[in-house]
């Protein structure tokens, strides 16, 4: 069995204590796949730690790579301060499926978020 090292990082926010009972259901649905199938750089997406479930963030994809390639990536202050509305707005929409429920306090704590996932 191999294992695929993925690298993130993100503008956005920590959902981890955010899902909803109806989070897994709407995961798989059309809507849900729209926010998971394009991890990439430029993208609103949401990353749900496949392997084993203990974090969920949601963010605009401001570098992205693998073990095997990790381009060098620069963003400004600016670049990131220009994604917060398009984050809050999608954000917005994401709990309106239900599949997450946030405090309003959330809203306000966006965060510069690298990791890495493995699957």
């Amino acid at each position: 069995m191999s294992v695929n090292t993925k690298f993130y990082v993100i503008a956005g926010y920590d959902l981890t204590n955010y899902k909803t009972d109806k989070y897994d259901d709407w995961f798989w649905t059309d809507e849900g796949e729209k926010y998971i199938c394009n991890q990439t750089k430029g993208h609103i997406q949401l990353f749900d730690d496949p392997m084993c479930g203990n974090h969920l963030y949601f963010g605009y994809v401001l570098a992205s790579g693998e073990e095997y390639e990790f381009d060098t990536t620069k963003f400004t202050i600016n670049d990131i301060e220009r994604q917060i509305p398009y984050v809050y707005t999608k954000l917005n929409e994401l709990e309106k499926t239900g599949a997450i429920s946030v405090d309003h306090e959330l809203y306000s704590d966006f965060k510069i978020i690298a990791f890495v996932e493995y699957t």
